[in-house]
């Protein structure tokens, strides 16, 4: 599921334009689901400390998994297709920011990230 995810927001930034966002305002992001992502994107460092300590890999599968869900969800709910360019960019940019922190702890497990399917 994860990989999937992963390969799912890797062709949506390949779709846009795979181009660096800068200037975003994310502040247009108020829909819940949006809001779940970030909030778990925000416990990001708090779960590899935490895994450092214990040496247990399980807080990063645990923590992957919930990523992948919630932007999945997100991704139901909040197109960038038809949205209004700033909403667009945003949503995008919140996609894109899942899929960089998705890719990073699959590396950290030592799992390759997919770019085809």
């Amino acid at each position: 599921f994860i990989q999937h995810f992963s390969f799912l927001h890797f062709s949506l930034e390949q779709l846009h334009g795979n181009e660096q966002l800068t200037d975003v305002n994310v502040a247009c992001l108020q829909e819940p689901d949006a809001i779940s992502v970030l909030q778990h994107l925000l416990r990001y460092d708090e779960v590899l400390y935490r895994s450092s300590q214990d040496l247990q890999p399980k807080h990063i599968v645990s923590y992957l998994l919930t990523l992948s869900h919630l932007a999945a969800a997100a991704h139901k709910t909040l197109p960038v297709k038809g949205s209004a360019p700033e909403l667009a960019q945003a949503r995008l940019c919140l996609f894109q920011a899942a899929r960089l922190v998705l890719a990073n702890g699959m590396k950290l497990l030592g799992i390759t990230p997919v770019t085809q399917m």
